[in-house]
């Protein structure tokens, strides 16, 4: 198993989409899906921001495959991540929501002054 292997099987451990894991870490989800078909290999950079998002990803694993993915304690690790993410796409949502009402207000405002 190589590191492209280990993205997709990690994709799998956070039970997230192809798509989502690649909105989350911040790349195009034409890469991941590259790196899924072995087009593309991973590199650095992504690694970088796999690290980044997700910290209780194990370097270890993800460059040797050695251990587990999440250390010591992979489904608590596993689960808090996966809650992260709810948390986060709630939390964007939201913001979604209230720029929709601020931009409903700005029209309303607008049509005062045509």
């Amino acid at each position: 198993m190589d590191m492209n292997d280990r993205i997709i099987e990690l994709i799998g451990k956070l039970k997230l989409s192809k798509s989502a894991f690649a909105s989350s870490i911040g790349v195009s989800p034409a890469i991941i899906t590259h790196i899924g078909n072995g087009r593309n290999k991973v590199g650095t950079d992504l690694i970088e921001k796999v690290v980044a998002t997700f910290p209780q990803v194990s370097l270890q694993w993800l460059f040797t495959g050695r251990g587990s993915a999440f250390g010591d304690s992979e489904a608590l690790n596993a689960q808090l991540i996966v809650e992260q993410h709810k948390d986060l796409k709630r939390q964007l949502r939201n913001v979604q929501t209230e720029i929709n009402v601020l931009k409903n207000k700005l029209d309303q405002f607008g049509e005062l002054f045509n």
